[in-house]
């Protein structure tokens, strides 16, 4: 089943990334979603260390964090989810730390799914 997920995950990731070319920092965020669609990719291929994964996570966490004092209190649900034109300075903000969270929760799945499936005999390098 998550290899199913996983290959939702990396197209959306891919069109995360195309849709980025008109964001004044869109280099920015297609570096984030590129690197996100590879390692999803890196773990379908079953070549994903679980730790890559974990980085970007923490990365994509600390940078929402960041962001959260830009939109707190200023952004109803309603707002998030209504046209996609940027009405505010302040649903941009949220918007990016949505798509951040996203990269998070799904950089974390993988790399648990990596760690539990990691034998005792791959962590000593011996096989």
């Amino acid at each position: 089943m998550i290899r199913y997920v996983n290959v939702f995950m990396i197209v959306v990731f891919l069109l995360s990334v195309a849709v980025q070319y008109n964001d004044p920092d869109g280099l920015l965020w297609m570096a984030v979603y590129g690197l996100a669609a590879g390692l999803s990719a890196a773990y379908f291929f079953g070549r994903l260390r679980w730790s890559w994964a974990a980085v970007l996570a923490a990365f994509a966490a600390a940078w929402s964090v960041a962001l959260y004092p830009r939109f707190a209190g200023r952004v109803t649900p309603g707002e998030l989810l209504g046209a996609f034109s940027m009405k505010s300075a302040a649903i941009e903000y949220a918007r990016e730390a949505g798509g951040l969270i996203i990269v998070v929760v799904w950089m974390v799945v993988l790399a648990f799914n990596v760690k539990s499936s990691t034998r005792v005999d791959d962590i000593d390098g011996i096989e």
